[in-house]
């Protein structure tokens, strides 16, 4: 479904909330559903289809993980088999890692994982898969919705309690297990 779909859809259940406000419900319950990282978010070196690889020079032990070298703005990442310390990304500051020793000249692949896409307009779609979006999703913002109006809500606390964990965890495995029969064991 589209996000101006489901966002009519939404409406239709919440007549009192404008598209705006729905719209920025729903960027907040696609932010909750990436708040770990998810095989949905993970970046792949578009060239190679391969994790990204950092490349090091000696004598340097901090490295900002950018825009133009890795595609995205990168929230979580791993570096294998390194002493490093990791600092995920955050609206201050880019993704960095920090080795506590020098790692010389080379290359080191690590396992990274992108912001979810920032809904601004109601023609960005969401990064949650559409199977997703009629039976949680938008139960997450129907419940937001009654929430507001009401104080409480059942279907917002279904939604954190339930729905929520199952789209953490479910999203993730589903799209593990495409992206794994795509690219081959490995990645």
């Amino acid at each position: 479904m589209t996000t101006t779909g489901l966002i009519t859809y939404i409406q239709r259940k919440c007549p009192d909330f404008d598209r705006m406000t729905l719209l920025m419900l729903l960027n907040e319950i696609q932010k909750m559903v990436f708040v770990h990282p998810n095989e949905l978010m993970r970046v792949y070196d578009e060239t190679t289809g391969r994790n990204p690889v950092l490349t090091t020079v000696a004598g340097q032990t901090i490295y900002e993980l950018d825009v133009p070298s890795f595609g995205w703005d990168i929230q979580f990442v791993e570096a294998f088999g390194y002493n490093y310390i990791v600092e995920n990304g955050s609206s201050a500051h880019k993704a960095r890692v920090i080795f506590k020793e020098d790692p010389g000249d080379g290359e080191i692949p690590l396992v990274c994982y992108r912001y979810p896409t920032e809904l601004t307009s109601e023609h960005i779609q969401l990064d949650i898969p559409a199977e997703y979006h009629i039976d949680s999703v938008a139960k997450g913002v129907i419940g937001k919705c009654e929430e507001s109006d009401h104080g409480t809500s059942n279907t917002w606390i279904e939604f954190k309690t339930a729905l929520l964990p199952l789209m953490q965890w479910g999203v993730g495995k589903k799209i593990n297990n495409k992206i794994m029969y795509m690219k081959g064991q490995g990645y």
